[in-house]
This record gives structure tokens, sequence and C-alpha cells, in this order.
């Protein structure tokens, strides 16, 4: 994860930014994005796993990991508001009307990425709106 704050700029993984000091005084929470993490493998390398291999694989994904993964992400940011709080961060909650707002202002960023994706004749589109619809679905 990077975090950028004017010229500031920290490299840090979700348990760096909570065991090390703070590098920004504000942040913004709302419901305005999502991080997926996916797992891709060539299905004909898959094909030449072996049986107990293709189920340490089965097993390290699905919608179970993804749940226990999203629980994870979700304490480590809870730590990671506190660290912050404790350290003089302010923290706007965006909610209601000013989600409309935000949502305005941020859909030209997912369309100039759909854009870009699909000029290098890549599914853009579908990427995001299948996104979108795990978002909800995981909600």
């Amino acid at each position: 994860m990077v975090l950028r704050y004017g010229e500031e700029e920290c490299a840090l993984t979700l348990r760096d930014l909570i065991e090390t000091t703070w590098c920004t005084n504000y942040i913004t929470i709302g419901n305005f994005s999502t991080t997926p993490f996916f797992a891709v493998m060539n299905q004909d390398k898959y094909e030449r796993l072996s049986e107990s291999e293709k189920t340490i694989v089965q097993q390290a994904t699905g919608i179970e990991t993804a749940i226990k993964s999203g629980s994870v992400f979700d304490e480590d940011g809870k730590k990671g508001r506190k660290l912050a709080e404790d350290n003089g961060a302010q923290v706007y909650e965006v909610m209601g009307n000013n989600l409309a707002e935000w949502k305005e202002a941020l859909d030209p960023i997912f369309d100039a990425w759909v854009n870009e994706m699909e000029k290098d004749g890549l599914p853009g589109g579908e990427i995001y709106q299948r996104a979108l619809e795990l978002k909800e679905e995981l909600r």
C-alpha cells in the first residue's frame, strides 16, 4: 500500500501501518471503494497438479477464504484507524448525500480505467461491473 500526503509518500503494508508511525493527518472513510483480491492460475498447470495439491489450492481460495481475508482486512483497518486517531489524525466519514457527491466525483476515474483497459484489448467494463457485483454480494 502506498499512502500519499502532499509530497510525502509512505509505502506500507497494513501490518506495517499498525506497527509504525502514522504519516498523514487526515483520513477520509466512505463506502466508495472496493479492493479486489484474486488468485489466477494457468488451467494447464492446474490440471497437472496432484489431487492433494488441487485440494490445497481449493482450500486456499473461494468464498470462505474471501470472507476470512475480508475480516482480517477490516480488523486491520480498525486498528490502523485507532492508531491514526491516537496520533492526531482527523477522520472524516462520508455518508448520505455527501456519498453521492463523492461517487459523482470518482466516476470519471473509474470510467478512465475502463477505457484504458478496453483500449488495450482487455474487458475493462466487464471486470468493473463484476467487481461491483461482488462488492454487493459480499457486503
